[in-house]
C-alpha cells in the first residue's frame, strides 16, 4: 500500500543539497516519488510501506548527511517554532564567530590607521593569536561545511558546502604553513 509522507529537512544549503537527498530517496526499495523542496526545506515521499518503513526514509536522509523527522500535521506552528530555533542556532553561531574574528580585523586595521591603540605593541602577536583564534571558527563553527562536503562526496557530487571547505581550508592550510615556516626559521612563535 502506497503512502505519501512530509519529512522536515535539516542541512540543505544550496539546491545540489535537494538533489542529494532525492536521489538517496530514489535508491531505496519502493519508493515511487521523492521530492525534495529547498526553499520550503521539505521532502515529500510516496513509497509503499510493505517494502520501506518511515525510519528507513530518514535513516536514508541521514546516511546522506542531513537531518530529517515527520512532520506532525496536528502542529499548525511547527514550521515558525523549527525557523525560530534554526535562527536562534546560527545567530549564536555568528556571534561567536564573530567575537573571535574580530581580533583579527582589528590586527588589519592597525595597517591602516596608525592612531589605534597597539600599533607598536600588537604586531609580534598577530601570527600566533591569529591562528589560535582561527582555528575553533574554521574546525567548529565551519564543521557544517565540512559535513556537507562529505555528503556531496559520499555522493559523487559537488555542492556549495564543498567549495567553502575547500577554499576555507586551502587558506587556513597555507597560512599554517607559512606561519610554521617562519617559526623554525626564526626559532620564535612571535613576529619581527
Amino acid at each position: 500500500m502506497k503512502k505519501a509522507l512530509s519529512l522536515k529537512i535539516e542541512g540543505m544549503h544550496c539546491g545540489s543539497c535537494a538533489l542529494i537527498i532525492e536521489r538517496s530517496l530514489s535508491k531505496l526499495s519502493g519508493v515511487a516519488q521523492a521530492n525534495v523542496n529547498f526553499a520550503a526545506e521539505k521532502a515529500s515521499v510516496v513509497f509503499d510501506e510493505s517494502q520501506s518503513q518511515i525510519g528507513d526514509l530518514i535513516e536514508a536522509i541521514r546516511h546522506a548527511g542531513y537531518r530529517a523527522e515527520v512532520i506532525d500535521a496536528d502542529d499548525a506552528e511547527y514550521d515558525r517554532k523549527k525557523r525560530e530555533s534554526e535562527i536562534h542556532s546560527l545567530w549564536n553561531k555568528f556571534r561567536y564567530s564573530f567575537v573571535l574574528s574580530f581580533p583579527m580585523l582589528y590586527f588589519m586595521f592597525l595597517d591602516f590607521f596608525k592612531w589605534l591603540p597597539g600599533v607598536e605593541s600588537l604586531p609580534p602577536y598577530f601570527g600566533i593569536v591569529s591562528l589560535i583564534l582561527a582555528t575553533p571558527v574554521q574546525f567548529i563553527f565551519g564543521a557544517g561545511f565540512y559535513k556537507g562536503m562529505w555528503s556531496s562526496l559520499r555522493m559523487k557530487t559537488f555542492n556549495m558546502d564543498s567549495l567553502i571547505a575547500i577554499g576555507t581550508s586551502t587558506a587556513y592550510v597555507y597560512s599554517l604553513v607559512s606561519y610554521v615556516i617562519f617559526a623554525l626559521n626564526n626559532q620564535t612563535l612571535l613576529g619581527v
